[in-house]
């Protein structure tokens, strides 16, 4: 992993860019999922469009923070605290509508949670690793 940090402390602010592409990814992941699943209606419409939704604002700020971002350690906090608000909505939701959404949106919604998990374990290591070689 430290090999990968070297490469992003090269260029630090192309963890955004990162981010973003992880973003979009998330969405188009979610836009195929609803396509497939929307006859089962494994996931209530409101849910799908608020995430869906979220996601186009966090592709947005990915964006905006790699091309604006003056300090990499503050936006990447900010970063990583979207991704763990995001992790906790889907988690409230899923808590929430359990008993409208079926097993296949539950699938879905606890792999996007353990999927950010990952990212923001990543980028909190990052961020670490930022501070030490500074």
């Amino acid at each position: 992993m430290n090999r990968m940090f070297e490469s992003l402390r090269e260029k630090p602010k192309s963890i955004f860019l990162v981010d973003a592409v992880g973003a979009f990814a998330s969405l188009l992941s979610l836009l195929i999922f609803i396509f497939l699943t929307d006859e089962l209606d494994a996931i209530p419409t409101r849910i799908k469009v608020g995430l869906s939704i979220l996601i186009c604002v966090f592709i947005g700020c990915g964006m905006a923070f790699y091309f604006l971002a003056k300090s990499i350690p503050t936006f990447l906090r900010i970063v990583i605290t979207y991704n763990i608000l995001y992790a906790g909505i889907s988690f409230i939701l899923l808590l929430i509508y359990f008993d409208e959404i079926k097993w296949i949106g539950k699938s879905y919604l606890i792999i996007e949670i353990l999927i950010l998990i990952g990212v923001v374990v990543f980028e909190r290591y990052f961020l670490s690793f930022l501070k030490q070689k500074s």
